[in-house]
């Protein structure tokens, strides 16, 4: 024979334009909308708030329904004076803690532990009002000087009912698992009492997607669903819920779980380091991030690498005998949803000791120092095209060699078969002159 079976549907919707500050300045009212679309009866209604702020005792909450009805949720703790902070808190009629229980305490909040509580207010007061529309939250802050936001505003609304249409809906693909950057695909079956033309709206954690079309097929049930790019829908594991909808309004949920990989940012990198004859490359850990890709190039726009090694950790050691004495490096962020170059760094910049002028317009720069035998001089600001002459000497003083006819903008003094060691380059000119304290590895 035929039978029914209660069915019981729930509705869980967060605000989209969370969060919503609450100003220190002076008593004032914070609100936060939420729009439901979807008609259910409100006799179970859950009201979930989250308000982060420094003093609790100032606190008044209420709610407003799509017809303007409003229910109180919440008074001052401790009738003002409770220097708690935050606000973690479920309202719900069937609460074993009472309002006026929960005013007598005084605690600070606890985002990973609602504390579920009875509303001042009767939800009762919403009997036979319709659940579509725009609902707000209406925090009071009653006092100036300490403030906050509220960060989590839901309402989850549940009804019992008996329906003996089989309006079943089932995810027949596997969780999604993509890139940002990347879309995805979803096949679900429905039950045989749907219509031909069923409407679907798409959450994830509750926010409503907009990346998605989908196209049903009546003969086989079979709905399925495309995704675009994911860049709104968040980094991270999240609950992917399908909404599908009859022609009477009737809605059933399946639910299936998204991870979104995001794309990699640049690394921010520090200066490159010459330490005992290694070049120690470094830089900060980027979130979702698998490897760092160092690179080297004779240029910044790096057409031409001329080395390259990958770590998964936060540095790298590169022994500099086997790089050029002046280079450009970057570091390159990897994961599986591809890679992002950094910005070039000068090896010059980055290791230079010496940096000399006669004002702060013009200067000249020595580099690299330590060096494993070519120096460059590079003449910055606007310069006289005189020439420039250069001696090296040795640790005791002794004249080692020299370089005559030496001019901007730039100037390549090769050390040649020098032993390592201590060496002073004396550098001269008709706009004056300085010495520089070298240091020659090899």
């Amino acid at each position: 024979g035929e039978f029914t079976t209660a069915d019981r549907s729930c509705l869980l919707r967060r605000s989209g334009v969370l969060p919503v500050p609450i100003d220190a300045a002076g008593p004032n009212d914070a609100v936060v909308t939420l729009d439901l679309t979807g008609e259910i009866d409100l006799a179970s209604l859950e009201v979930i708030v989250g308000i982060e702020h420094s003093f609790i005792g100032d606190l008044s909450i209420r709610l407003r329904s799509p017809a303007g009805t409003e229910v109180e949720l919440m008074r001052p703790p401790l009738e003002g004076a409770c220097a708690g902070t935050d606000l973690y808190l479920i309202f719900a009629a069937d609460a074993a803690v009472s309002a006026s229980e929960f005013s007598e305490t005084c605690n600070d909040g606890n985002a990973a532990q609602y504390r579920t509580v009875q509303p001042v207010g009767a939800f009762s007061a919403l009997t036979g009002e319709s659940s579509r529309g725009t609902w707000q939250l209406l925090v009071s802050d009653n006092a100036a000087d300490d403030g906050g936001a509220i960060t989590d505003f839901r309402l989850r609304i549940c009804e019992d009912g008996v329906d003996a249409r089989d309006l079943a809906v089932e995810v027949l693909t596997p969780s999604i698992v993509a890139c940002s950057n990347e879309g995805g695909s979803a096949r679900l079956q429905l039950g045989p009492d749907f219509d031909a033309s069923p409407l679907l709206r798409v959450e994830a954690d509750g926010q409503p997607l907009d990346n998605y079309t989908f196209g049903y097929d009546a003969a086989t049930r079979l709905l399925d669903v495309e995704f675009s790019a994911w860049t709104f829908a968040g980094a991270g594991t999240q609950e992917l819920s399908f909404i599908v909808m009859a022609a009477d309004g009737t809605e059933r949920r399946a639910v299936n779980t998204l991870t979104v990989i995001p794309t990699p940012t640049a690394a921010d990198a520090f200066a490159a380091r010459l330490v005992n004859g290694n070049y120690l490359f470094r830089w900060r850990a980027v979130d979702a991030v698998t490897d760092y890709r160092v690179q080297v190039s004779a240029d910044p726009s790096f057409a031409d690498t001329l080395y390259e090694d990958q770590t998964a950790g936060r540095q790298l050691i590169v022994p500099a005998a086997g790089l050029p004495d002046s280079f450009y490096w970057r570091v390159v962020t990897v994961n599986v949803c591809g890679s992002f170059p950094g910005t070039a760094r000068d090896i010059a910049q980055d290791i230079s000791t010496a940096t000399h002028g006669p004002d702060t317009v013009r200067a000249v720069d020595v580099f690299p120092n330590p060096t494993h035998g070519v120096l460059t001089l590079r003449w910055r600001g606007d310069w006289p095209s005189e020439p420039v002459h250069a001696i090296l000497y040795g640790p005791t003083g002794q004249r080692v060699t020299d370089w005559a006819e030496l001019r901007p903008p730039s100037a390549t003094l090769n050390l040649g078969s020098l032993p390592a060691g201590v060496y002073y380059l004396r550098v001269s000119g008709a706009s004056g002159g300085f010495t520089e304290r070298l240091l020659l590895l090899r």
